[in-house]
């Protein structure tokens, strides 16, 4: 879905544009292995459109992947990341760094022969990061309800990560929609 339609991403996940690194794919290995370390691939390496392109990692799970645990609460009113949340942070963490660490300032654009594109380059100086998760479908009872516990102690935890920024499923799917209902939707 996102193959097809990068614009869900590129339109949606931030307040500036991004589009696809790559006109061929989303996901690309951004480290690679070698005999003394392990390589990352990420779901999405996008770029900020403008003069200045930053790169923009990006971590796509499912959207039935649960955000919190399941109750008990950890203490009262206070419930844990699942593991699949925290795991997802820990992964994009630790690709975003070994991508600073192997490619460095700057990621230079090839053309099909591999000689520079004079001029199109992405920066990478504390590339921003986006995990998306999930859905807050999990914080609503089957009458309606909302579970306030579960909502403070989501919104908390990933109000506290300055990395990766947590997007859920649901969230992405409304901003999408709004930018369809504007007439916003890039070509």
């Amino acid at each position: 879905l996102f193959e097809a339609n990068p614009w869900l991403l590129g339109a949606t996940l931030s307040s500036q544009l991004c589009t696809s690194w790559s006109d061929e794919r989303l996901e690309q290995v951004v480290s690679g292995a070698s005999v003394d370390q392990v390589g990352k691939r990420t779901d999405a390496l996008l770029r900020t459109a403008g003069m200045v392109r930053s790169l923009v990692i990006v971590e796509i799970k499912t959207h039935r992947t649960l955000l919190l645990e399941k109750p008990p609460a950890y203490r009262s009113g206070c419930f844990s990341p699942s593991g699949d949340l925290a795991g997802g942070v820990a992964q994009l963490q630790g690709t975003v760094h070994r991508a600073v660490q192997q490619i460095g300032l700057r990621l230079q654009s090839k053309d099909g022969d591999g000689a520079d594109l004079p001029g199109d380059f992405s920066y990478l100086v504390r590339p921003r990061s986006i995990l998306v998760i999930g859905s807050t479908g999990e914080f609503r009872s089957e009458a309606g309800g909302d579970y306030q516990d579960r909502i403070r102690s989501m919104e908390l935890y990933r109000r506290s990560l300055v990395e990766p920024e947590v997007v859920t499923f649901d969230e992405l799917l409304e901003r999408a929609r709004w930018v369809v209902a504007s007439g916003s939707q890039p070509a």
